[in-house]
């Protein structure tokens, strides 16, 4: 008769025999348990379901029927050794369902020993991982291909960068890091339509990818970065290689690209960094790419350009500038420098075109490299405030000491004139300064006041208006065509040094500033000659008929200080 206890146990058994059941019958992992022959002796009911073999297809068979070939012999020695010796093994590994499809899954072995440690049977638990797989290629699909043209992308590109490097360095070749950007896509889609701007974006792609051909066994392939910006990666025998695909390259997308709306032309800019010569880390090669890419653009586009350090340190010359360029004011590293006109008639200073200087840590920065990166930087209407703001105070301030000048010049440019509020600021800065707005000058080139013609014609007649007067600088090197002189309320043109230079020697000069002579008398507008060096220029000048000199025979351009000093101790006379 069994004692309590013993009664206790048997429930238990029992009991924990039927929860052991419920669980391997109704989890969703596959459970084999075999004997340790390997025959299988047991399997849940998903096991069916994942592998397609029902209960009695599988008892008394070997797991091998499942296998899928894909796992060579020391796969699984290293599988068997695991068991016997930790009683344990997991991995993934792929298998074969009944239908034939190989599939993975994840599978976890364990030994079961007796109490005496001899091993009794063994049970696999294990999941079907083809969904997770697909899940997981989708993931990895979206991470590195591009949707628009199916080309692999930029995390695909990096990925490859790195690998292909390896690759070139073991092997001791070459690698070509091309970066393609179309020149003007922005037109098309402004003019087209975004739709048929992404057609065009596969048509390229397809264009492009002609030449992605294995050659010579040597691998290539094409990205797609950006809006409008390719990618190759090619392996090369030497860098003559990479140059030759690289105008492959170009030619190819030289040839128009057919459509539904006619032939479209496409042009493009290319950098190339090569592998090992500019480097072997990705980032690196990238940056370096791209600055090849930029000098191709800044070249006019529709071109390759490799990799040159010399690039590289006119960028960091550029950065530097840019860096320094937004703290010149706050620092007062600007100056204005002041060059005398001078009135041949009288022979006195009537008025001075502004100059802006800068000076910085020590060194005198000329305006020719800093006034366009102003511009680019969007800072010139700031800097143009301040000249002007500058200028006005001080001729004010010269005025209260007697020293009276007829006009003061201020060079404007295309960029300050698109300034929405640009007139009603000139006029309260000139309010502020207490000045007479008929004592301030305007100049601005032929080419600035073209790029808005209408917009810059209705603001230059609104100056008029209020006494502001206007000169053309640089007259005779801009806009072809003199039509403009009507429209525009200009004062005063000023002829442009280039026909002042050889005025001795070339009659052509000579002839072009008759000629302006002659408009300025029709058009009733001042002429000044600026740039005049030498009593020869001087003396055909006049007898050509101009009677206002800006140049280095009187002056050159002076700090406030030296200009006033100029003006009330120096009497000028003209060159014998």
């Amino acid at each position: 008769m069994e004692t309590a206890d013993e009664k206790l146990t048997h429930i238990n058994i029992e009991l924990y025999s039927s929860m052991l059941e419920i669980i391997a019958n109704k989890i969703h992992e596959g459970v084999v348990v075999t004997d340790t022959s390997g025959t299988i002796i047991w399997v849940n009911p998903a096991f069916t379901s994942i592998t397609g073999y029902s209960a009695s297809e599988a008892l008394g068979h070997n797991p091998r029927i499942l296998k899928s070939n894909y796992h060579d012999q020391s796969f699984y020695k290293n599988l068997w050794e695991s068991i016997f010796t930790i009683g344990f093994w997991e991995s993934e590994i792929w298998n074969r369902r009944k239908s034939g499809e190989v599939y993975p899954e994840w599978i976890s072995i364990y030994a079961l020993k007796d109490k005496l440690g001899v091993t009794k049977f063994f049970v696999s638990i294990f999941t079907d991982l083809t969904e997770i797989k697909a899940k997981d290629q989708q993931l990895q699909s979206y991470i590195y291909t591009d949707a628009l043209t199916g080309l692999a992308n930029k995390n695909h590109f990096l990925k490859d960068l790195k690998s292909m490097t390896m690759d070139v360095i073991n092997t001791k070749g070459y690698l070509g890091v091309y970066l393609i950007d179309l020149d003007r896509f922005k037109l098309i889609n402004s003019t087209f339509g975004y739709v048929f701007g992404d057609h065009i974006l596969r048509l390229i792609a397809k264009r492009l990818s002609l030449n992605e051909k294995d050659r010579d066994g040597r691998h290539m392939a094409l990205y797609r970065l950006g809006e409008d910006e390719y990618a190759i990666l090619a392996e090369a025998s030497s860098p003559i290689e990479i140059r030759r695909l690289g105008k492959r390259i170009i030619e190819a997308l030289q040839e128009p690209l057919v459509s539904e709306r006619g032939p479209i032309h496409v042009r493009a800019s290319m950098g190339i960094a090569v592998v090992p010569a500019d480097g072997t880390e990705e980032g690196d090669l990238l940056r370096k790419a791209e600055i090849a890419l930029n000098e191709a653009k800044v070249s006019g586009g529709n071109r390759f350009t490799f990799y040159d350090e010399g690039f590289e340190k006119a960028y960091r010359t550029r950065l530097r500038l840019e860096n320094a360029l937004l703290f010149a004011i706050e620092r007062e590293e600007f100056r204005l420098a002041f060059q005398p006109q001078v009135d041949l008639t009288s022979v006195k200073v009537f008025g001075a075109e502004v100059l802006l200087r800068w000076h910085h840590n020590g060194v005198d920065i000329p305006p020719s490299e800093f006034i366009p990166v102003a511009e680019e930087m969007g800072m010139i209407t700031e800097i143009g405030y301040w000249t002007l703001k500058k200028c006005c105070q001080t001729l004010s301030s010269w005025s209260r000491m007697g020293l009276k000048l007829e006009k003061i010049s201020v060079n404007v440019s295309a960029s300050q004139c698109r300034d929405a509020n640009f007139y009603e600021n000139v006029l309260k800065i000139i309010a502020e300064s207490k000045l007479d707005p008929r004592k301030v000058m305007l100049e601005i080139t032929e080419g600035a006041l073209m790029e808005d013609k209408e917009k810059i014609k209705g603001l230059f007649k609104r100056f008029k208006t209020s006494g502001i007067g206007i000169a053309i600088d640089d007259f005779g090197t801009g806009y072809s065509s003199l039509a403009y002189l009507k429209d525009f309320p200009i004062n005063v043109l000023k002829i442009d040094k280039s026909f002042i230079d050889n005025l001795e020697y070339d009659e052509r000069d000579r002839a072009i500033v008759r000629g302006i002579v002659r408009i300025g008398e029709i058009m009733d507008m001042a002429i000044i000659a600026e740039g005049v060096e030498n009593k020869e220029q001087l003396r055909i000048l006049q007898d050509l008929g101009v009677n206002y000199i800006q140049g280095y025979i009187f002056s050159p351009p002076l700090y406030e200080e030296e200009f006033q000093a100029f003006c009330t101790s120096h009497n000028l006379t003209l060159p014998s």
